[in-house]
């Protein structure tokens, strides 16, 4: 039998927080830490979790993997700005989810104030 069907979705997390892309990009949240959990998703067994893989792309076109651990979980880093990411899973087969565009608002830098002018 040829395997045909997409493996789960990756699911997104930053400090804690599921992301979704469209929750994300409405919101427009900031987030404080640059670190993005990725997990394969809770509805994948063992099995399946070790046989599929994630990427993830800064462009839709060169992809990168991300190491996951045995339970399906990994992570990558961004830089502070607004990233445009692309994520997708792969199974052993080649059978792809497609992609789906995160836009995650990193800012890990405290603010500054200054008084300019004041006098006493």
């Amino acid at each position: 039998m040829v395997d045909t069907i997409a493996p789960a979705t990756p699911v997104l997390s930053i400090g804690g927080e599921t992301v979704s892309a469209a929750d994300n990009d409405n919101k427009r949240k900031w987030f404080i830490t640059s670190t993005v959990a990725v997990c394969l998703g809770v509805e994948a067994d063992a099995d399946l979790k070790a046989e599929n893989f994630v990427q993830w792309s800064a462009d839709a076109s060169t992809w990168q993997n991300i190491v996951l651990d045995a339970s399906g979980n990994g992570e990558i880093s961004l830089e502070d700005g607004v990233n445009t990411i692309y994520i997708r899973s792969i199974d052993a087969a080649g059978n792809t989810n497609g992609y789906i565009e995160y836009v995650i608002r990193i800012d890990t830098h405290a603010p500054v104030l200054s008084f300019a002018g004041a006098s006493v």
